[in-house]
């Protein structure tokens, strides 16, 4: 609720004094002049907290009827032809009637002071004096307006305070940085009724804001609370600045690359090219409709809002279907026994890798060592001591993220009759009573013969 100011106290003289002028001597007639005086009459204020108007009433009378000046308290003195003649400068702040009233429009601080009212004739001059006091009123902020206000980051978040006091009071206010405003800046608005607008609102800006409103009569202060809603954006869910993606493409088929931002504000998404060129991706995803090798290379995707900044670093290569460059050709043909070698060479981008599928629809997709084939880094199959189970369509396959391709290669092996190709000496010699071991080993077959025991061992044939 609001309460009443105090219009201001005006000091004046005795409301009315009398004075006799004497014009002359030596016996000349001697004439009366009577000045009335009449103290300060107020007006009442149209609001309790404006600047007052004032009527000072300066009265006087004789014969002939006196001239009517005021001396203002910076020494100026000001009469009808003055006022009439300052275009209007002092016009504008006093106001000069023929019955010698002294009008002070919207009277303030800088109109206290002592006023002096002349009474002049040919017979003489008399003058009052006046004494005028404005009371100050302190401020008082309103209290009609909210005091937390929430906004998104990057709008205007608009603090209302607006004061009222006598004199006006100045208005400023002191941040959550404490830094004090009492102009406009950049950022900060201060508004012509002492509100507050903050552009551009950031994370930083959030916090407790004092509107502080001073005058001669003392200080009134409000308290407000900015809250800004912001989010930093983040890329396909990922907060992790400069994640690298590696994706690949085929060669001459269209290829989308995805890159989805969230944040609050809604984020910016560009795209910088592998030749440092600036693509805007209003709903992010970027389109290769013709890939080729010279569009391989490091694309950054960025997602950027008033808050925050994040790039993905994604990797594009441009997939080449692989070609199988060397491999058997026509039926292999092996010898039973013996290690037969299966070439299958590719080339692709990126690098293919090797897998054989075995007759028997065993597959080997990596290189290992098993106990009877071996796959090579190279991709050569080695079938270790064949035998005629290894016959059959042996399938080697290269694969790589454009395709595969792949080759059947027919197995055939030859199996010839037992013959032996290791045999023991023709004679041995051996001590009574030892054990004696007669080995030998052929192609296809593997004899052992018995140990025995011999009182005398001679040749011994086969």
């Amino acid at each position: 609720e609001r309460q009443h100011v105090p219009a201001p106290v005006i000091f004046s003289a005795p409301a009315a004094c009398r004075l006799k002028l004497n014009a002359g001597t030596g016996g000349k007639e001697v004439l009366e002049a009577e000045v009335h005086w009449q103290g300060c009459k107020e007006i009442p204020c149209k609001s309790a907290l404006a600047h007052c108007r004032h009527l000072v009433d300066c009265k006087a009378s004789g014969s002939p009827a006196p001239e009517i000046s005021w001396s203002l308290p910076d020494g100026t003195v000001i009469n009808n032809e003055m006022l009439a003649d300052d275009s209007g400068h002092r016009s504008g702040r006093y106001v000069l009637f023929d019955n010698g009233t002294l009008y002070l429009n919207r009277a303030g601080v800088t109109e206290e002071g002592d006023y002096t009212c002349y009474a002049q004739n040919t017979l003489g001059r008399d003058e009052m004096k006046i004494r005028i006091t404005v009371v100050t009123a302190a401020p008082q902020i309103k209290h009609s307006y909210k005091t937390y206000i929430k906004v998104t980051a990057g709008d205007t978040a608009l603090l209302d305070c607006e004061a009222a006091g006598e004199p006006k009071p100045k208005i400023f206010w002191l941040l959550p940085s404490s830094d004090m405003i009492s102009s406009s800046t950049d950022r900060h608005l201060l508004h012509t009724n002492g509100s507050l607008s903050v552009r551009r609102a950031k994370l930083l800006d959030a916090g407790e804001y004092m509107c502080v409103a001073r005058n001669a009569g003392g200080d009134d202060t409000k308290l407000y609370k900015l809250d800004v809603v912001a989010k930093p954006p983040i890329i396909n869910g990922l907060y992790t600045n400069k994640t690298i993606i590696k994706v690949t493409a085929v060669r001459h088929s269209k290829k989308q690359i995805d890159c989805s931002a969230e944040g609050t504000p809604p984020p910016q998404i560009m795209w910088i090219m592998p030749d440092n060129i600036f693509l805007t991706a209003p709903h992010g995803t970027l389109t290769i409709r013709n890939p080729s090798r010279d569009k391989a290379g490091k694309y950054r995707c960025a997602a950027k809002n008033q808050v925050g900044y994040i790039e993905k670093l994604i990797v594009l290569e441009v997939a080449q279907k692989p070609t199988i460059l060397i491999y058997p050709q026509g039926p292999v043909r092996g010898i039973g026994g013996e290690s037969l070698s299966l070439h299958c060479l590719s080339d692709g981008s990126p690098k293919p890798s090797t897998a054989w599928t075995l007759p028997g629809g065993h597959v080997l997709d990596r290189p290992q060592i098993n106990s009877r084939h071996i796959l090579l880094e190279n991709g050569t199959l080695v079938i270790r001591a064949a035998t005629i189970h290894d016959r059959g369509n042996y399938v080697c396959k290269a694969h790589n993220p454009a395709g595969d391709s792949s080759v059947t290669v027919p197995v055939t092996i030859v199996a010839y009759p037992p013959r032996i190709t290791n045999r023991p000496p023709q004679t041995i010699r051996a001590m009574p009573g030892a054990a004696v071991q007669l080995s030998c080993t052929g192609l296809n077959l593997r004899h052992f013969c018995p140990a025995s025991k011999l009182g005398i061992l001679n040749d011994i044939s086969f």
